[in-house]
């Protein structure tokens, strides 16, 4: 658990300094709108047709199972969330872990398997998220932005909902912001699921985060 306090980590070895700290949620959306904006991360290899992967998350209500762990490992042979907290290099789309960005990279879990601590800006030391409402409550993606973010802040490129595998959302309080989407969070997962609920001395096994380096 990386508390917000102790979020950036110095580095200086052989020539090579910086640090690393959480990513941004400004960060965070413009890596969801590239992979949204690839026509391979869709299952009917077309922007908009099909669904987006929304990762390691199955539950009982989106997929006929549920996860209670994080995945067992990470390779080709673990790229598919199969079963109740098993893996394989084959399966359903909407249950890939992997996403194609645009470097012709892959990049691993950004929806599903933990849900990800975010900095709410890119700027030095930690800033939390505003209060958000309404809250405690899941709901979809739509064209009516909860107060007082902005499109920038939340929305995708386009009109998708958690139909498409975009996840879904919820404010709240908390002011701790968490992307992506859990193990075991079904169709709230998505590379847009974004989660305000909670403080940021909340720990549980679903819970995470990922770090960039700012040289």
């Amino acid at each position: 658990m990386l508390m917000p306090w102790a979020h950036i980590i110095t580095i200086q070895q052989d020539n090579y300094s910086g640090t690393f700290s959480l990513v941004s949620n400004r960060e965070w959306m413009a890596v969801a709108r590239e992979i949204e904006s690839k026509d391979n991360n869709w299952s009917g290899d077309m922007v908009g047709t099909g669904t987006l992967s929304r990762g390691w998350s199955a539950s009982s209500d989106s997929d006929g199972f549920v996860n209670t762990s994080v995945a067992p490992r990470t390779g080709m042979d673990c790229l598919y969330n199969s079963a109740a907290n098993e893996c394989s290099e084959t399966g359903a789309h909407e249950l890939k872990r992997t996403a194609l960005l645009a470097s012709g990279e892959e990049i691993w879990d950004f929806a599903g398997h933990v849900w990800e601590w975010v900095d709410w800006s890119d700027s030095a030391g930690f800033d939390y998220a505003p209060v958000i409402t309404p809250g405690h409550a899941w709901k979809e993606f739509a064209k009516t932005i909860p107060s007082p973010l902005i499109a920038e802040d939340i929305l995708p490129n386009d009109e998708y909902n958690s139909v498409q595998g975009v996840g879904k959302w919820i404010g709240g309080t908390g002011r701790s912001v968490r992307r992506g989407g859990g193990y075991s969070s079904g169709d709230h997962s998505g590379i847009y699921a974004f989660a305000a609920s909670f403080a940021a001395t909340d720990q549980t096994s679903m819970r995470g985060f990922r770090c960039v380096y700012r040289p």
